[in-house]
């Protein structure tokens, strides 16, 4: 029975534009909802702003969005590349604050060698 095409139980169609900017909105929404990005004091929960006086309790807020990971990494390459396609500034404004977040953590913790 070869050339046969296989019958599925849920036709397939193509995907239509809008249907395919939903999934992506809802992943990005997602990935958004894992972690505000901040970093924080992990006795008080307080979010840190001022990065000239070292806290030893400072930490990265929890989830996936937070991550210094390949992971996020790759999360952040789809992220720019989707707002390529569509023309969607909301998909790389994750990546301007992921990036802002390196940069505070980098300046914080370099205050925090010079003290040692």
């Amino acid at each position: 029975m070869q050339g046969l095409l296989p019958v599925y139980p849920v036709p397939y169609t193509y995907p239509l534009v809008d249907s395919i900017k939903a999934v992506l909105n809802r992943v990005r929404h997602y990935y958004e909802s894992t972690s505000d990005q901040k970093i924080v004091d992990l006795k008080t929960g307080k979010v840190i702003t001022n990065f000239s006086k070292p806290n030893k309790n400072a930490t990265v807020s929890e989830g996936f969005a937070g991550e210094w990971s390949y992971t996020s990494g790759v999360v952040l390459s789809a992220l720019d590349y989707i707002d390529d396609v569509i023309d969607d500034p909301r998909f790389f404004a994750n990546n301007t604050r992921f990036f802002d977040l390196v940069v505070n953590l980098v300046l914080f913790y370099k205050e925090l060698q010079n003290l040692r």
